[in-house]
């Protein structure tokens, strides 16, 4: 298999590009993404980890993205245009300065304003170039095409737009095709300029040593150009109503399990193409990372089906997934990418047979080992060498939020983990956290941030199940990359072996 280890002991950073410190409402790909690569490289630190990098809606959850194939027109850097011609001064005096939380409300008034103005500036030799761009990718074709026809129904789900477009009649299709053609020109052309900053931005990277990590949700969102383009590739009905959905059982975590609401595959109708959209996403993630993380991996061995309408995922069943066949079909295809293999929770020997097979490492979560006794798998010293071990991921508080949540008897059995002494700061616990998951045996270590930093549940990221508008908000300061945080990072790397000294 194309797949390789991750048997370089190494370390990287997870933060997501919108929580970079740019100008204006949100991270972008331009000075302080350069800036965050130059940090990395002078800290020794071989992996930037970031988050689906689709375009996001509802929610503004990367996770449930209108394409896994296109990226968040958001992170287009528009100083970076301004310097090319594309905008002028003027055109950049609606962007804040800095904003100290994501304002997505605010991107979404005026973004895409701004980059029409680039489009309209841009010259012809410019535009030939994002039309050839959009010619040669499919899947952002279609996607270019599909947010046109979203926007003249003012941005309601593609299930509710009129019956011809919605089914992709052919008469409907040539005719939306005809009338949104400059519309779709547009989508396309950010699109072009999105790529063309990120291919720019990783290629800077590897040369400076860093490898770019992604994170690849297993599932497309219901609402998206990939689901409404491909429709006879997902388990839907007649009326392109879900037939299921997906979700997981009934844990410790959660008594009526979790209904993600993502509509399953039709991995029979997939088998029967050679499995060709898989195969053309994993090109996709080639293209854009040198690592990826398949979210939830396990359900591509066995996938939890729920039926569609039902209030909770108490009712759902497994069912067989592709498994090697899959791998099969993408073997050879995706160059040198490296896969990890999102395992956390209850894995079958069926899962762990097919990953020790293909060759791929797991994760581990220290905040998930101080819950039960030592011989939790989370904990540093029972934390296997072939894994990327996290201190905590997107998904929970920072390190020191997670102590200070503890109750008295779970602090001190951190305490007596860690081998330290009792009744300790929660500070310098966090902080004693990050040094035992640099010294563990495992290859690579990942860290958020914020546990570099040492921060609160202030700049948590993201809350599951909760939608109050605070989640995928947090930003760091914009003096976040101090000589503090910066010593402390190359310190850890060179005491933990990790540091990495020579480009790729």
């Amino acid at each position: 298999m194309n797949i390789h280890n991750m048997s370089e002991r190494s370390s990287g950073i997870l933060l997501h590009i919108s929580s970079l410190a740019s100008r204006g409402e949100i991270g972008t790909l331009g000075k302080k993404a350069y800036e965050f690569v130059d940090f990395l490289a002078r800290t020794g630190t071989r992996i930037w980890q970031v988050l689906p990098v689709g375009p996001t809606g509802y929610g503004d959850s990367p996770y449930q993205s209108f394409s896994v194939f296109a990226g968040n027109p958001y992170f287009i850097d528009i100083e970076m245009l301004r310097d090319e011609g594309l905008l002028s001064d003027e055109d950049l005096a609606s962007t804040s300065v800095f904003s100290e939380k994501t304002d997505y409300f605010a991107l979404y008034r005026t973004r895409l304003n701004v980059l029409r103005k680039a489009f309209k500036n841009a010259g012809k030799s410019t535009l030939s170039e994002a039309e050839k761009f959009v010619r040669q990718n499919r899947d952002i074709s279609e996607f270019a095409f599909f947010s046109a026809v979203k926007e003249r129904f003012h941005g309601i789900a593609w299930q509710d737009w009129d019956d011809g477009i919605r089914s992709r009649s052919a008469y409907a299709i040539e005719q939306y095709r005809r009338e949104l053609s400059q519309e779709t020109a547009f989508h396309g052309f950010v699109q072009y300029l999105f790529f063309r900053q990120w291919l720019a931005l990783k290629s800077y990277a590897n040369k400076k040593g860093v490898l770019i990590f992604g994170d690849m949700p297993i599932y497309a969102a219901l609402d998206s150009s990939d689901v409404w383009s491909n429709a006879e590739l997902f388990s839907l009905d007649e009326n392109l109503v879900p037939k299921a959905v997906a979700g997981v059982p009934p844990d410790y975590f959660s008594e009526d399990g979790q209904l993600w609401g993502n509509p399953l595959y039709d991995w029979e109708a997939l088998e029967q193409t050679g499995y060709d959209w898989w195969v053309r996403r994993m090109k996709q993630n080639a293209l854009m990372f040198d690592i990826v993380r398949i979210d939830h991996f396990i359900g591509l061995v066995n996938y939890y089906c729920v039926p569609f309408g039902a209030k909770n995922a108490r009712s759902g069943v497994w069912r067989q997934g592709p498994g090697k066949a899959l791998f099969n079909a993408i073997n050879g295809k995706t160059g040198r990418l490296r896969i990890v293999a999102e395992d956390l929770g209850t894995i079958t020997d069926n899962v762990r047979g097919l990953m020790e097979e293909l060759g791929l490492c797991g994760m581990r979560v220290m905040c998930f080992g101080f819950d039960s006794d030592d011989k939790n798998g989370h904990i540093p010293f029972n934390v296997p060498k072939e894994c990327v071990y996290y201190t905590g991921t997107h998904d929970n508080d920072t390190i020191f939020g997670t102590l200070k949540g503890f109750s008295a008897s779970k602090k001190a059995f951190a305490e007596e983990v860690l081998g330290i002494e009792k009744s300790i700061k929660i500070s310098a616990l966090a902080e004693k956290c990050v040094d035992e998951a640099f010294m563990s045996k495992a290859d690579t270590v990942i860290v958020p941030f914020q546990d570099i930093c040492g921060l609160d549940s202030e700049a948590r990221m993201n809350t599951p199940g909760i939608c109050d508008g605070s989640n995928w908000r947090w930003r760091m300061n914009p003096d976040a990359l101090s000589g503090i945080v910066e010593k402390r990072l190359s310190k850890l790397n060179i005491m933990s072996g990790r540091y990495a000294s020579l480009p790729l």
